[in-house]
């Protein structure tokens, strides 16, 4: 039975008014999930349950406002999943979506290790959208397994609405999948076969089929190419809202998760 450990974030660490952190916070979370992973006391943690597994670590970290973040992986894991779900309130179904593949069983190939929402809605205030903050919660759990030089593959869910498109190509589309560049990651175009032959969908790369929602100025894209682009992968999937309001009435199949990590 997998024992858990539940932290939340000091309130004091974070102003109340910003979803941003300032680089002192920023640096002081990276620096507590390293500590989290290498097994050694997070300053900046306060600790409301602390059950220790073999080897595993097993958190929960909330603020309402930076953000939530669930953590279920072996420490010292070489090669690290991690999902981000930044829109949770507004990209409808993304939210239950991601929290259907993070549930899946612990011994399952497809289950991401570490989890990550946004906890205040994008528009709350200007400074709200995790896609757009540079120093976040986001940002520093990537940054901290990146100083650890993890090889992490963050993937992050969005969903669009077709009617607002401002293409064609983009209109029609089930999934927009893109690295954040325009020139596609290798094995886009075994992903985007996988799911038109295996499920009938219709993906377009972004830099090739469309150009538009292309994930450009995302933080954890540009924080990823910045630094370690050879080992840290970012893919920026976005969904149709049809193609959401199915998965969510039939559940996540699990072909889509095995062609989305092909």
């Amino acid at each position: 039975m997998y024992k858990i450990l539940l932290v939340i974030l000091c309130c004091s660490m974070f102003p109340v008014h910003a979803v941003e952190l300032s680089e002192e916070a920023f640096t002081q979370v990276k620096n507590d999930i390293m500590a989290l992973y290498t097994g050694t006391p997070a300053s900046g943690l306060t600790y409301l349950q602390s059950q220790q597994t073999e080897g595993k670590l097993h958190l929960h970290t909330r603020n309402a406002r930076q953000g939530e973040l669930w953590i279920h992986l072996p420490l010292k894991q070489e090669d690290i999943r991690l999902l981000q779900i930044p829109h949770a309130f507004f990209d409808l179904h993304t939210k239950t979506i991601g929290e259907t593949w993070f549930a899946l069983p612990a011994y399952h190939s497809h289950r991401p290790d570490i989890m990550m929402q946004n906890t205040e809605h994008r528009h709350e205030t200007e400074n709200s959208d995790m896609s757009r903050i540079q120093h976040s919660l986001f940002t520093a759990v990537v940054a901290a397994f990146m100083d650890l030089d993890k090889s992490v593959a963050v993937i992050q869910l969005h969903g669009f609405n077709p009617a607002t498109r401002k293409s064609d190509s983009g209109a029609a589309s089930d999934f927009i999948i893109s690295n954040g560049t325009d020139v596609p990651s290798p094995g886009f175009l075994t992903m985007q076969s996988c799911l038109r032959d295996n499920m009938g969908l219709l993906a377009r790369v972004y830099g090739r089929d469309v150009f538009e929602l292309g994930a450009t100025i995302n933080p954890v894209g540009k924080l990823i190419r910045s630094v370690s682009p050879n080992k840290v992968s970012f893919l920026h999937i976005e969904m149709s809202t049809p193609l959401r309001q199915a998965f969510v009435a039939n559940e996540l199949p699990e072909e889509i998760i095995s062609c989305l990590l092909n």
